[in-house]
């Protein structure tokens, strides 16, 4: 006579969510560290004493710098171990390049575009808007500001430009904090960014001028496309051989919208 059968093993049982959990909130403890500045560019970012300072395991440790380098806020070296990430100036040079033919598609499509697309660029904008009064952290900031940019490609309609945007935005999101983090500029990004805006609210049907925000900043003063194009990019890489020396950016300094 048979045993009793055992009955079959879930599918679900190998699952652990505590152990998930505590992956994401080590990535998103160094995460934030990267973006505050704690971890500058080329810190090394070693297992042991990672897992010692949070209490963790090593292989959560592993695991959680994984999900960074998959993010791009981090890089994985042979013989070198995992460090955070180093933008490169030619890069990130070629990332603006062509976020301003993404972009500016997205703006040049504002008068085809559908209400929603167009309520989702105020939203975006709102958004971060509300992050830069608020004294947001580094790390919400980014988020939101890059959001605002996407937005703007989410008006061609085309779900093949937006995921070429969204990429770009991974390969941009940690130059862009540390410009935002060194130069402490965010409420002139949102001041600037509320201006385009307005216009192209006041162009309504017509469409608003084939200009995008730029990478670091914009000016409402006119200038000319390669003029405003150059001007931030150079902004934007001129920020690593600080960062790369260990030097710290200077403390943030009180907003003066407060």
């Amino acid at each position: 006579m048979a045993g009793p059968s055992t009955p079959p093993e879930s599918p679900f049982t190998p699952l652990s969510v505590e152990h998930a959990s505590t992956v994401s909130r080590v990535a998103a403890e160094v995460r934030r560290a990267v973006f505050e500045g704690e971890l500058e560019s080329g810190t090394p970012l070693r297992e042991v004493a990672l897992a010692e300072s949070l209490g963790v395991s090593r292989p959560t440790v592993r695991e959680a710098l994984t999900v960074l380098v998959a993010e791009g806020l981090a890089t994985r070296e042979p013989h070198r171990g995992v460090m955070v990430a180093t933008p490169r100036a030619d890069s990130v040079r070629d990332v603006c390049r062509a976020r301003w033919v993404l972009e500016g598609a997205g703006v040049q499509a504002w008068p085809a575009a559908d209400d929603g697309r167009r309520a989702r660029v105020r939203t975006t904008l709102d958004a971060y808007t509300a992050a830069v009064r608020s004294e947001a952290s580094y790390e919400e900031l980014n988020e939101r500001h890059l959001a605002f940019h996407v937005s703007l490609v989410e008006l061609t309609g085309s779900l093949r430009l937006v995921q070429m945007a969204e990429a770009l935005m991974d390969e941009l999101r940690l130059a862009l904090a540390q410009v935002e983090r060194m130069h402490r500029n965010a409420h002139d990004e949102a001041d600037s960014h509320g201006a385009w805006s307005r216009c192209w609210r006041r162009a309504g049907s017509t469409g608003p001028t084939a200009r995008t925000p730029s990478c670091a900043g914009t000016s409402t003063t006119p200038r000319s496309r390669s003029s405003r194009r150059s001007g931030s990019n150079e902004r934007m890489a001129a920020c690593w051989p600080s960062c790369r020396a260990g030097r710290s950016p200077p403390p943030r300094s009180p907003s003066p919208h407060s």
